[in-house]
């Protein structure tokens, strides 16, 4: 009876919810437990060299290599918790195996499951789009409100200026050079970072201006051109992936997209240097060692209470070697 309300069940349904939402920039951010408990999450930054091994002789000695650090990121990863209340009068109705009052009442339960899910998820995104660099008002920088603060906690994830802008002239002109600034960022990312940049991801503006760009058209076959100008299919352009990303958010009212509209970011699909750190539970029910997402259950005493779910997240994006992207918040200024 109610098994839909039991934690693991409703875990499951949360995950499958996730799943099926849109959300392109999950691909670049794979989840990891943080190794220690707490929500404190502290990093290396770290560039590569370009240096070779040096050659050694059959009885010599191992030559000493050390990675170098950059710099290290410390902060007190952003936290989410909320709940919902199911009535009782759908407990009641999950109480009636085989009806439909059980199978509306299961529905009932798995709207508002998915509802949790969406907004737990659409946060996380956010921050994914952040930790590439594409926040709009702090580029390469986490930007988040904590309750009971007046201003915006922001953290500086090591990002230089020169990682911080691809385009030289404005892109919305359908003469400029996309092609070469992606070229340029392409070579930096190898230079500074020590990876082969094979994805841009775009804000929805952007494709417009790719449509619409004389030289990005010259160098596709003209099926591919009538492909990519009717929205129908999308091409390689300088050896890089496309990637749109479309979604948005409620902002107090005002939609969002969680990468601006302008805005691009070139990177390596590697995803070695970055994640999506998953911290433990402040919950005392919480077993020892959890990560991630942890549901509870709260079974009202009253005559007419009805069951609570819920939920609390605690985490952030991570990326150790920021040099690996170039990101650009508009790339018609």
């Amino acid at each position: 009876m109610m098994d839909i309300l039991e934690p693991v069940n409703i875990i499951g349904l949360s995950q499958k919810f996730a799943e099926a939402m849109e959300l392109p920039l999950a691909a670049y951010f794979p989840r990891v437990g943080a190794p220690t408990a707490g929500a404190t999450v502290t990093y290396d930054i770290v560039t590569y060299a370009r240096d070779m091994a040096e050659l050694n002789t059959r009885d010599g000695a191992p030559n000493p290599v050390a990675q170098v650090k950059r710099g290290t990121v410390t902060l007190r990863a952003p936290s989410i918790a909320e709940q919902v209340t199911i009535p009782a009068h759908t407990i009641q109705n999950l109480r009636q195996p085989g009806d439909l009052a059980q199978r509306n009442g299961e529905a009932w339960v798995a709207r508002n499951i998915q509802n949790m899910t969406r907004r737990l998820e659409r946060r996380i995104e956010l921050l994914r789009a952040q930790a590439l660099g594409l926040d709009p008002t702090n580029p390469g920088c986490l930007r988040f409100r904590e309750p009971g603060l007046d201003s915006d906690t922001v953290i500086d994830l090591g990002y230089s200026a020169s990682h911080l802008v691809l385009h030289t002239s404005d892109w919305s002109d359908s003469s400029a050079d996309i092609v070469g600034d992606i070229e340029a960022g392409i070579a930096k990312i190898a230079e500074d970072g020590g990876k082969l940049a094979d994805t841009l991801i775009v804000g929805s503006s952007v494709m417009s201006y790719l449509r619409n760009n004389a030289q990005v058209l010259s160098l596709i076959t003209d099926v591919e051109r009538g492909q990519f100008l009717l929205g129908g299919g999308m091409v390689r352009i300088a050896e890089t992936n496309i990637r749109v990303v479309r979604g948005v958010y409620d902002d107090g009212g005002t939609l969002r997209p969680f990468v601006p509209a302008n805005a691009v970011a070139l990177l390596a699909s590697d995803n070695s240097d970055r994640m999506l750190v998953e911290c433990s539970p402040t919950s005392l029910h919480a077993p020892e060692g959890a990560r991630g997402l942890f549901v509870h259950r709260v079974d009202g005493e009253g005559i007419r209470d009805g069951v609570t779910v819920q939920y609390e997240w605690t985490g952030c994006p991570v990326v150790m070697n920021p040099d690996e992207i170039i990101a650009d918040v508009d790339v018609t200024s």
